[in-house]
């Protein structure tokens, strides 16, 4: 991988980084209002509401370590070898999933698994 594109997808993924960040401290925030509004779950409706949300919130945090371990991975330049089978990530899946840690061929197999 050229270095201008390495350069290129760690900006992408510092940004994701900082748009997650901001996701997850906002989804915090709305909880914890929500529940000191309400003082409290007192309904099967609500209580499926912050289970949403609290699903919502663990999306985010899954994707928040997939992106910190990318960055690690340009730390130790490893980033762009696929963890499977430690060929080259093609760039253009990169470019749609900079924090991916596998090739497609790679991924498909971990997901039957």
């Amino acid at each position: 991988m050229q270095e201008r594109d390495l350069q290129r997808l760690r900006d992408k993924l510092l940004a994701y980084k900082e748009e997650l960040r901001g996701r997850l401290e906002s989804l915090i925030d709305e909880t914890a209002r929500n529940l000191a509004d309400e003082g409290g779950v007192s309904s099967e409706t609500e209580f499926q509401g912050y289970e949403e949300e609290l699903t919502l919130g663990d999306n985010e945090r899954s994707l928040w370590k997939e992106v910190q371990d990318a960055l690690q991975r340009v730390e130790r330049g490893t980033y762009g070898l696929c963890e499977g089978c430690r060929a080259e990530i093609p760039l253009d899946r990169l470019e749609a999933l900079p924090y991916a840690a596998y090739c497609v061929r790679c991924a498909r197999q971990a997901a039957v698994s």
